[in-house]
Formats: C-alpha cells, structure tokens, sequence
C-alpha cells in the first residue's frame, strides 16, 4: 500500500513529502518518495543509458578478474511472514540488480537462521538505524530461528548453462559441508 500510494502522488507533492521524511530520519522513505512515480521520456532514456554503463563496467570487471560467477543473498532478510512484506518490502532484493542486468541466476534455499541470531544487538547506523524500515526488519526476525536464507547464484549474460552448473556446484559444497542446519 505504501509504494503504491507514494507511485501514485503527484509530483509537485514529492519535494514537501520527501522533507518531511527527512526530518523524521526516515532517510529510505524520502528517497523512495522522490524517486518513484511517472517521469518522462528522458528521465527513463537517462535511467537505461545509466544501466547500460553499469552493465558495461560490471561486464569489463567481471572479464578482467576472470570472474565465473556471483554469489549473494537473494534478500535482505531470510523467509518473511506473509502479512509483512508490505512493512519490509523498501528492504533490497538483490535479485534485481541481476534482472536489470539480464544475468541469469539460481537460488538455493540452503542456510537457515541459527540460534540467537534472530536475537543480534541492535543495529545503530546513524542514517537508517531508526527507520520503520529497520524497525520492520528487526521486528521480522524475531522468531526467525530454522527459516531459510535464500543464496543466489548468477552468472554473466548468456551464461546459463554455467549459472546451473555454479549453482550445482554451490549446493553440493553446501551439502558436503553440512551448512544446512537441522530445524
């Protein structure tokens, strides 16, 4: 509800909105305020030439290092209840940076939450550590014992058959090393 009503506010209620978060230390929110809604034409021709230099540079990164793939998190957080993606869901996907890219990626529902670590100290950065959307991911992981976080694999565009055989080989490391906890 929330990142649908702030798609749809008009833009000349954006700058004030987005202020107003600002002064409450809501720093994700102003910047999703900001940042969200209808734009023109340029706006999304400036936002797709930028991709394209990332997806440029990552690529030249990933030739020169020699790279095969890209290991990661697949969110933020690890399984999340149904009723509260809407309070967490400002919290990163990283399979979207992969989809923008069109690398092809593989999920293994491997590691789960051990005990105590749904109980971590508190997190305190000075920019976001005050946030609902921090408040909303801590309040998520309480009880989080045994669920599962998700790993992705990815590879570069074009590369599927060796994202499979990546992942392939993730999963029987994972297994061989008994990283899957017992819940």
């Amino acid at each position: 509800r929330q990142m649908v009503l702030a798609q749809s506010m008009p833009n000349f209620l954006r700058p004030p909105i987005a202020y107003l978060f600002k002064l409450f230390k809501q720093e994700r929110s102003s910047m999703y305020v900001e940042n969200v809604g209808v734009k023109e034409i340029s706006v999304f021709n400036k936002a797709v030439y930028g991709i394209q230099l990332m997806q440029n540079k990552l690529e030249s990164w990933i030739k020169d290092n020699k790279v095969d793939g890209i290991i990661s998190p697949l969110f933020a957080l690890p399984a999340i209840k149904h009723d509260e993606f809407t309070k967490v869901g400002f919290a990163f996907f990283y399979s979207s940076l992969w989809n923008i890219f069109d690398y092809p990626s593989c999920t293994i529902p491997r590691v789960h939450i051990v005990t105590k670590e749904d109980l971590m100290e508190e997190y305190t950065d000075s920019k976001y550590g005050a946030d609902v959307i921090t408040k909303a991911a801590r309040e998520s992981l309480k009880d989080s014992e045994g669920l599962p976080i998700g790993i992705q694999v990815s590879a570069p565009i074009y590369r599927d058959e060796e994202c499979l055989a990546l992942t392939k080989r993730v999963d029987d490391i994972l297994k061989k090393h008994v990283i899957q906890q017992k819940v």
